[in-house]
């Protein structure tokens, strides 16, 4: 039974923060993230562009300069330090997060949506005024 709540309060201090992403950096960040070992959230979409009279298909972040990272309490100031990247914070400047429970909803709910944006500026709202 002791080894099960070891197991529990480890989960625990995984978080998910929400990070704006600096302009036009988002596989930038996204690699830095991979990199570092940080998991992270960023859902592409397919696009289609003509250039040259060719059609093209191109992934793009489905939100633009916002992405999802996941880490431990000890791994936090990694984050933190990382240019690139700035916390969504609450009016109390603490940074926005979530549980893993949470965050596979929000997964859930962009998923199906066809205007993610919406969902992540509802999702910050919310947060903001919990």
């Amino acid at each position: 039974m002791e080894k099960g709540k070891e197991v529990m309060s480890e989960k625990e201090k995984y978080k998910w923060f929400i990070a704006h992403v600096a302009y036009r950096n988002d596989n930038n960040v996204k690699s830095l993230l991979d990199i570092a070992g940080l998991e992270c959230y960023m859902p592409f979409k397919t696009v289609v562009r003509t250039w040259k009279g060719e059609k093209k298909e191109f992934q793009v972040p489905a939100i633009p300069s916002c992405t999802f990272v996941r880490v431990a309490q000890s791994d936090f100031i990694m984050l933190q330090m990382m240019k690139e990247i700035s916390l969504m914070a609450d009016r109390s400047d603490h940074p926005l997060s979530l549980s893993d429970e949470q965050m596979e909803i929000v997964r859930q709910k962009l998923d199906a949506s066809d205007n993610p944006g919406a969902v992540v500026l509802e999702l910050i709202e919310e947060l903001i005024n919990r």
